[in-house]
């Protein structure tokens, strides 16, 4: 889509800008610590469900204003942030088996399904494995210190082209690495907090307070277009 319309649709689909965002108080929601990941506590921007306990996919700025920007509040289930469907970039797709070939060879590229499903959708716990996870909101800020205007498609392709960029590197780790980590991360904090004082410093500091690309995002976009 390139109209107004399908910008619209485009944008809302991507789940990033719900009008609190654009209005949210600066308060942090009670029980959570900006310092530790694994307590805060938001909403699936797509379906609404509660997620804390670090289970999910928060953006690392998600609690704390940047510049004149309120905090975005982004934050998913992991299988809720998806690629768009106005995604134009290739997708991985498996090859059936050639009927009239006589040795009846399988393809190099016969996937199964769970493959085919490979950078499609992000995983719960992917903000906590090394690279800084910043929510669409937040990748667009940087690179241009403004809003998106949701009606201007060359701001829609900026946002979908920016979703293919994050999807692409959350996949740079294996599913089973990403939840092994995650449940790892969670059993091991819960232990040391059980037996010892740790109200800061505990865990790495995520949130990013300055408007600045330090991971590269507006060069990601560059080459994928």
């Amino acid at each position: 889509h390139t109209g107004v319309r399908g910008c619209l649709e485009a944008v809302k689909e991507l789940s990033i800008l719900p009008e609190s965002s654009r209005g949210d108080s600066v308060c942090i929601p009670a029980g959570c610590r900006v310092s530790n990941c694994l307590t805060w506590t938001l909403p699936c921007r797509k379906c609404g469900k509660t997620l804390s306990g670090g289970v999910g996919l928060f953006c690392c700025n998600s609690l704390v204003q940047r510049g004149s920007f309120p905090p975005c509040r982004n934050a998913w289930c992991g299988d809720c942030y998806e690629e768009s469907s106005e995604d134009p970039f290739p997708r991985l797709q498996g090859v059936e088996l050639d009927a009239g070939d006589p040795e009846g060879e399988e393809s190099d590229l016969l996937l199964e399904t769970k493959d085919l499903m490979r950078y499609r959708s992000g995983r719960n716990g992917d903000h906590i494995m090394g690279i800084p996870f910043e929510c669409d909101l937040c990748h667009f800020r940087n690179m241009t210190l403004r809003n998106p205007v949701v009606t201007d498609p060359k701001d829609t392709m900026t946002l979908i082209t920016i979703r293919r960029a994050s999807l692409d590197a959350l996949w740079a780790r294996e599913p089973g690495t990403v939840q092994g980590n995650l449940s790892r991360a969670v059993r091991d904090h819960r232990e040391a907090a059980a037996v010892c004082s740790l109200e800061r410093g505990e865990l790495p500091y995520l949130p990013s307070p300055e408007l600045k690309d330090r991971v590269g995002m507006t060069s990601a976009v560059y080459v994928l277009q």
